[in-house]
Order: C-alpha cells, then structure tokens, then sequence
C-alpha cells in the first residue's frame, strides 16, 4: 500500500479504502470530511500528508492547517496523524509535526505516528533505507513500515514511532 501525497485515507473494520497507490490530492477540507464519513463510526481515518508541500505554507499557518484538517474529521470517527518527514528543505518538518500532533491530541480518540523519528532512528541504525535517494519519496520497505505502524496506532490507540 503506497500512501504518498496529502491524502486521507479511510480505515473501517475490513481494512483500507480509498488507499490508492500514488498521490491523491484533496484541495478541501470538505474532500476530508466526505471521506472519512465513508468510515464507520468509531472507526479510524488516516491522515498523511507526505511531504511536497512541507515547505510551502508560513510557519504560522501550520497550526491552522493541521487543526483544521484534523476538525474536518467528524467527532465520531478516530484519527491517525502521520507526521512528515523530509531531507530537503526540512526546516519546516519540526513545526508540521508539533501542529499535528498538538491536532490530534485534542480529540478523544486519536493517535500520531512519528514518521520523522522513525526515519531518523533507522538511519542512525543503519537499517535498509526508508526514503528513496531524492530525499522526499518512501522506499517499498518505507511503505510497508509506514503501513504497519498506521495498524499498530489504529489497534492500539496510542502515539508510535
């Protein structure tokens, strides 16, 4: 399952829908809100953000950004916030991830998955790389790691890294 892009994905007890490999770009919150009604109550919709447009808002928007997509989730749904990561022009990485994770603590039911820290540890030991060489772009291995620590967040209900 590749979940690239700003892309909500809906997860319901049978699994992932509307998780298509590739970028799924969503111009409005509203987009976010009708996909995560498709998701059954109490269950858990995915947000992931990639990393193509980390850089592109002010750092005071981040705040914004994220608890406004986080809201544009119905109350009645639960919320895995992957945070981002990115090897250029990472500057803003920090600030993205703090917002989101300032986001999803705010619900009653919701969990963040510290993608950055998880690329970074694998680095330092010196495990199969999850980044592809252009710095942005999840490898296969990233992918599926990514992947599994979305369903250990979504069973457990807790922040994973």
């Amino acid at each position: 399952m590749a979940m690239h892009g700003f892309m909500p994905t809906a997860v319901g007890p049978t699994g992932i829908s509307n998780a298509v490999p590739g970028r799924q770009a969503v111009m409005s919150f509203r987009t976010v809100t009708a996909e995560a009604q498709k998701t059954a109550k109490g269950g858990w919709v995915v947000l992931e953000l990639g990393t193509n447009d980390v850089n592109v808002s002010p750092q005071s928007t981040f705040a914004w950004v994220t608890s406004a997509l986080v809201a544009a989730v119905p109350t009645d749904r639960c919320v895995v916030a992957v945070g981002v990561h990115r090897d250029v022009q990472a500057t803003y990485v920090p600030a993205w991830n703090a917002a989101m994770r300032t986001a999803v603590d705010s619900r009653s039911c919701g969990a963040f998955v510290d993608w950055s820290w998880t690329v970074m540890v694998a680095r330092a030991q010196h495990q199969a790389p999850l980044i592809a060489p252009d710095g942005i772009h999840l490898t296969t291995r990233g992918e599926q790691l990514m992947a599994t620590l979305i369903a250990r967040a979504r069973t457990t209900g807790k922040d994973v890294s």
